[in-house]
């Protein structure tokens, strides 16, 4: 009935606004695993409009794309004739909470894209936020594991969380253990006993670790607990043990365009504990032979970061077809390569643009026009003063 009211008082005062309406404007779900509702989307505008909607929590730092599914609209895009409105149903899967009460979970972002590349309307974007009711448990931990980061072979490290009691009741003990996983390693530190942890208290956990016997690469650290016949697991968070080397992450676009300037980005990311210096390449390869290469310089690549690099691809005289781009990163004397599959589209040369001297000749004609209309006109002037002063005599 609430909706219904909002969306026919939104109708209502179709004339009096512009732009994009959502109904309702705050949202109220129960707390399930899973539930149904809808959201009216109104175009008040004389223009057909398309909508992006994505999904992501109040605080903007997770994305819940997973969690929404619109019927009917695999790729969230929704386009709504101008002057009328559509009605989206939605399933929800309630995502993992560490939030109990009445709290604000989620926010709806409605967003309005252009029709066409060169619709040049303005875009306006709408934020829903989704409520919910989270009853409060008897007993629950909260974890956050500090992520190590990036360290030297052999340093002696601590792992460390600091555990959160968001329940209502007291815990007798907790135990657990960090638990790291990586390059054929599965290791278990144990944690100091937790004895009566009690609601709304926090403890830091803490255990020593020496790296001496994990090589270079990537691991995954967690913390297992166990408290009161319950068991729970932490996210991993990532410990990267040093070398001077880089990982290529990535190459957009897969999809380029020939006899043109393009924009290519690379993905990069340093695996070493200092900023590392990588010098960029890139072949352009059609069934093993090089067709191209390109020289991009040298960068400095951050600590635990990645890292987005931004160049021009001139693919001038590049037929269109399927090729092979090799992106290459030297660091030191060691170079390390990772190849991507793109497509080139056939490009038109532009031909060379002729002179045209058209607006000069209509600027001249014009000229032309109005000297002659000038002089017809001091003629019939001169007629009619010459007629005047005969007439008068």
């Amino acid at each position: 009935m609430r909706q219904i009211i909002l969306l026919i008082l939104g109708l209502v005062l179709l004339p009096f606004v512009s732009g994009l309406l959502i109904s309702p404007a705050i949202l109220e779900v129960e707390y399930e695993d899973s539930l149904e509702f809808n959201i009216t989307v109104i175009n008040d505008m004389s223009q057909d409009i398309v909508v992006q909607v994505s999904f992501e929590s109040y605080e903007g730092k997770i994305d819940y794309t997973d969690n929404f599914k619109i019927r009917g609209y695999e790729t969230n895009k929704i386009k709504v004739s101008g002057g009328s409105y559509e009605t989206l149903f939605f399933d929800m899967t309630m995502p993992e909470l560490e939030q109990f009460g009445d709290i604000r979970f989620a926010i709806i972002r409605f967003y309005q894209v252009p029709l066409t590349q060169g619709d040049m309307a303005a875009t306006v974007t709408v934020l829903i936020p989704v409520e919910t009711s989270v009853p409060y448990p008897d007993t629950y931990v909260k974890i956050d594991l500090d992520e190590p980061g990036v360290v030297q072979q052999g340093e002696e490290i601590l792992f460390s969380a600091l555990l959160t009691h968001l329940g209502q009741n007291v815990i007798n003990e907790i135990e657990g253990d960090f638990i790291l996983i990586g390059n054929g390693v599965e290791d278990e530190v144990a944690i100091d006993p937790i004895d009566l942890f009690f609601p709304s208290e926090s403890q830091t956990v803490q255990a020593s670790y020496s790296t001496l016997e994990l090589g270079p690469g990537k691991y995954n650290l967690s913390l297992s607990l166990s408290y009161d016949s319950e068991s729970k697991v932490s996210n991993p968070v990532r410990l990267i043990v040093g070398e001077e080397n880089v990982e290529i992450l990535d190459f957009n676009p897969k999809s380029l365009n020939g006899n043109s300037m393009n924009t290519a980005t690379f993905t990069l990311f340093s695996l070493w504990v200092d900023d590392l210096d990588v010098e960029l390449s890139l072949d352009l390869i059609s069934n093993d032979v090089v067709k191209k290469s390109f020289e991009f310089g040298s960068y400095t690549l951050p600590v635990n970061q990645e890292k987005v690099i931004s160049n021009g691809l001139d693919l001038v005289s590049v037929n269109g077809g399927n090729y092979i781009v090799r992106v290459k990163a030297k660091v030191g004397e060691e170079l390390i390569t990772k190849d991507f599959e793109v497509s080139v589209a056939n490009g038109v040369m532009a031909a060379p643009e002729k002179e045209n001297h058209w607006l000069l000749y209509v600027s001249i004609g014009l000229i032309l026009i109005a000297l002659i209309l000038f002089i017809v006109y001091l003629v019939k002037r001169n007629k009619n003063e010459e007629n005047y002063l005969g007439g008068s005599v």
